[in-house]
């Protein structure tokens, strides 16, 4: 996971919770898998004498882009983009079976009208990117700490939550933490979410499992990092940090 930039990291040492919630451009793991796909279908459309002469690659895609989706390029589309943009290179590279099953994997995933694939995109991503934001503030040395931002008060408040961190003595929350609270969520005691854990979680999760999943993660990091618990009724605890009531058994939380 690559670390967050010098404006995401102000951004989150100054509280903002705007960043943790609906981020609506796609991230790097997102682009990567498309550029991938646009690229096997340049080289095919080019095989098939589609492509003029002298058309580079990073043009033809972009114009591929605004074809599909009508933007400017991939660092302009938003999470909803991914599955028609998918899909469109999917069939320039001639794999139709593959484009037919990211085209209809969008809108309801479920029977509840809220229950998007693309909203669970959307959280999915959020999630990964509160827990990636964590690890790099846990992993950084103090000297790309010290060199993450210009500004004083900042990089004193992610000093304090570095030194929270690293005085607990679990350490770091990690991914293995996402995946135990997805099991638990889900009442799958030997679920996976594969190698894609973004995919993952949107493909086995509800859109009501993943907010409670972010929301969880989102305050078991703040008490990790030292900061105050923001997300939640203090008079409660959401039943993700406790045993699992329908059945009555203690589930012990390995982190």
């Amino acid at each position: 996971m690559k670390p967050p930039t010098k404006t995401s990291v102000a951004k989150s040492a100054s509280g903002s919770r705007k960043q943790t919630r609906f981020p609506g451009k796609m991230g790097k793991n997102e682009i990567q898998p498309l550029i991938m796909a646009a690229r096997e279908a340049f080289a095919y459309q080019e095989s098939l004498g589609n492509i003029d002469s002298g058309v580079t690659f990073d043009t033809w895609r972009r114009d591929q882009v605004m074809a599909a989706v009508g933007r400017e390029g991939l660092s302009k589309c938003h999470h909803d983009d991914y599955r028609p943009l998918m899909g469109h290179f999917q069939v320039l590279a001639g794999r139709d079976a593959e484009a037919f099953q990211s085209f209809v994997t969008t809108g309801n995933a479920s029977r509840a009208a809220h229950d998007t694939h693309e909203t669970r995109r959307k959280l999915a991503h959020a999630i990964l990117e509160v827990l990636s934001q964590h690890i790099w503030l846990a992993d950084v040395s103090a000297v790309d700490l010290a060199t993450s931002t210009n500004d004083t008060r900042s990089y004193n408040l992610l000093q304090r939550r570095r030194a929270c961190i690293r005085a607990h003595k679990d350490g770091a929350i990690r991914e293995g933490y996402v995946v135990w609270l997805v099991r638990q969520k889900t009442c799958r005691p030997g679920l996976t979410l594969g190698s894609d854990l973004q995919a993952g979680l949107a493909d086995r999760c509800t859109v009501d499992q993943l907010t409670q999943i972010r929301d969880t993660l989102i305050n078991r990091i703040a008490a990790r990092e030292g900061r105050e618990d923001r997300g939640r009724n203090k008079g409660q605890k959401s039943r993700l940090d406790r045993p699992d009531d329908d059945h009555h058994t203690a589930r012990p939380n390995p982190f």
